[in-house]
């Protein structure tokens, strides 16, 4: 295999074995590579250059980890070299399983890590303002930032490409997800002119997120979890953090998750956020449906499925329609209102 030019730099800069070096599993637009010499290993990883990135996640993630490693060290992997010329970065190299590959359903006490984590992310409001520069990647500063970023993804939607034998289900899902979208849209606009909800959050509001947070981005040690990846990290609505850790499709997160974290809210805070909760839970619903259905974009469909078999076709295409139902049939906004009950006078 041919290596990028920096990583082969940085593989001899370190003292590694070059034929240690293997490419991990990395994000659209970086590459991640493990090496390591007789005592030690690493992980480097390397950037989109800047121009042609919409934020620049080496600069989000070198911020994070410096942050990090000061309000929640043990937390995340140290950062060890900076190369700013040839946008990489050098990480300590975490011994152990990738979480979801040892754990189907998360317990408590891991609950309560990653409460922890996000606890003391926040826990330093100066420092944090002094070290973390960037908003958080698709942070939206309002609620219906959301919708459109939904709507976006929707128009490049349509059933002609799809398996016939599943045209008719994935058609239905089709018209279910733009009425879905279309009342969701309907009923914010109506909180937002009521008052019920402020459509942008104040800056003072937000909070330190590391963004595409998740037990999918996590590592299972022998003591402990650490936490990984945070290109897309920086400063954003708590709403968003909460609701995308709640509903992400890889692992089903107990419902304990949402009373565990808002104590990191105080008593203040706790009204202003239940109520920007029960504004975002259906939003992101329909964030996660869009997500889970880009098998309805063509192109997604191509990129996800170009070497699959038909029958491999069909299997994940039905895989996804029978996930995506979970979302459309509203099953975390109702757990959430069971949990929160919330009248529109409150």
């Amino acid at each position: 295999m041919t290596f990028l030019p920096v990583v082969t730099y940085w593989v001899n800069r370190l003292g590694a074995n070059e034929s240690s070096l293997t490419k991990l599993s990395g994000g659209i637009n970086n590459s991640v590579f493990s090496c390591y010499s007789n005592s030690r290993k690493w992980v480097i990883k390397v950037y989109p250059n800047e121009d042609i990135d919409q934020q620049d996640r080496m600069k989000a993630e070198v911020d994070f980890l410096r942050y990090a490693a000061i309000v929640a060290p043990g937390y995340t992997p140290k950062l060890i070299e900076i190369d700013k010329k040839l946008r990489c970065i050098v990480m300590e190299h975490i011994t152990g399983d990738l979480y979801l590959s040892k754990v189907q359903r998360p317990c408590l006490d891991h609950l309560k890590l990653c409460a922890s984590f996000i606890e003391k992310l926040n826990s330093n409001i100066n420092l944090s303002h002094e070290m973390i520069h960037l908003d958080a990647a698709e942070s939206f500063s309002a609620l219906s930032g959301h919708i459109l970023c939904i709507r976006k993804r929707f128009s490049s939607m349509n059933t002609q490409h799809i398996p016939s034998q599943l045209k008719e289900k994935a058609s239905k899902m089709h018209g279910l997800l733009e009425k879905r979208i279309n009342e969701v849209d309907i009923k914010l606009a109506s909180q937002i002119d009521s008052c019920i909800i402020n459509d942008p959050i104040r800056d003072c509001d937000k909070w330190v997120s590391p963004s595409d947070f998740g037990f999918h981005n996590a590592v299972f040690t022998s003591n402990k979890i650490m936490f990984i990846d945070f290109e897309f990290a920086g400063w954003d609505d708590p709403s968003k953090t909460i609701l995308d850790f709640w509903m992400q499709p890889r692992i089903q997160v107990p419902n304990s998750w949402l009373t565990m974290i808002l104590h990191s809210f105080t008593q203040q805070q706790i009204k202003y956020f239940l109520k920007r909760l029960n504004a975002a839970v259906d939003i992101f619903e329909l964030k996660w449906a869009t997500i889970i259905l880009s098998i309805l974009n063509p192109n997604r469909y191509t990129q996800m499925l170009s070497d699959s078999t038909e029958e491999e076709k069909m299997i994940f295409v039905l895989s996804r329609l029978k996930k995506a139902s979970l979302y459309l049939g509203k099953w975390y906004s109702n757990e959430f209102r069971t949990i929160y009950p919330w009248k529109s006078n409150q």
